[in-house]
């Protein structure tokens, strides 16, 4: 099937469950990990008023670019780091070549400056070790 082939360096679920409690511990300062929060939003159809709502809590969150490199990483389903998973699949393929091996933390807070929230490019090159054409 056409476009459901997974890029490159992404990481299995296994190498999740490897993840020591203290590297995952971002999870517990973000936004969504509130008692008033609905997560089901963040599952939610992308154009709903929920999906909106999850975005909008993504949007000032202050650990969307742990989120959004596990998400890349792990090609979560759902809401996360403030992209649907479209957008983030846009980004996968168009900006990063569909290759995830240099992709790193640093490399996910600057999509924040390159890309908008539907994955179209509005700035420079994410993955720095992609050469220019």
């Amino acid at each position: 099937m056409a476009g459901t082939r997974k890029p490159t360096g992404y990481k299995k679920l296994e190498d999740f469950n490897m993840i020591s409690a203290s590297e995952n511990g971002w999870r517990l300062k973000a936004s969504c990990n509130k008692k008033e929060v609905d997560t089901s939003w963040f599952f939610s159809p992308h154009k709903s008023l929920e999906a909106r709502k999850a975005l909008s809590i993504c949007h000032s969150c202050p650990v969307k670019s742990d989120c959004l490199y596990n998400a890349i990483m792990y090609q979560y389903h759902g809401i996360w780091g403030g992209f649907t998973q479209e957008a983030r699949n846009k980004i996968i393929t168009l900006y990063l070549g569909n290759n995830l091996t240099n992709f790193t933390l640093e490399s996910a807070k600057r999509i924040y400056d390159e890309v908008d929230s539907t994955g179209i490019k509005v700035s420079i090159s994410i993955n720095s070790s992609r050469k220019k054409q």
